[in-house]
């Protein structure tokens, strides 16, 4: 089995979900793993207390296009870069161009989120062309509907 811990990011900074609300989302403190909303110092502690280093990682800042869109990108591919830990990223990918900017990040796997994503097409352009090891969908359902 594994298991790959979720964050997600907003602002730079490591947040709790609450109920898919992210206006209500904070930065996490006082963790049972570490007490930091730092990135670096969240995925560190769970390498060194837990023995995990792959992650699940939302930038919540580029799924919801806001004017911080890349305000986490040298953060994300620094850690990438650091080659210590696997990253599955969902950057809040609608278009092609979106998934090419993303692999040049050099995280392991780019998450597709139907969120975001504009068309299955595009999923299925993404897998065709980065290989269907590199590429993940994220099926959101809000209100019960995808």
């Amino acid at each position: 089995m594994n298991v790959i811990p979720v964050m997600d990011l907003l602002n730079g900074k490591v947040v709790q979900g609450i109920g898919g609300r992210r206006n209500e989302y904070q930065p996490i403190s006082n963790s049972v793993v570490t007490s930091s909303a730092e990135l670096y110092e969240v995925a560190r502690a769970f390498k060194e207390k837990i023995g995990l280093n792959w992650f699940y990682i939302a930038d919540l800042d580029r799924i919801q296009s806001t004017k911080n869109k890349n305000f986490n990108r040298e953060k994300l591919v620094n850690l990438a870069k650091s080659q210590q830990y696997n990253i599955s990223l969902d950057a809040g990918c609608k278009t092609i161009e979106d998934v090419r900017e993303i692999a040049e990040w050099n995280v392991n796997q780019i998450i597709m989120g139907t969120e975001t994503l504009d068309s299955l097409e595009i999923l299925s352009e993404a897998v065709n062309h980065f290989g269907p090891d590199k590429i993940m969908l994220s099926i959101d359902i809000k209100s019960g509907k995808l």
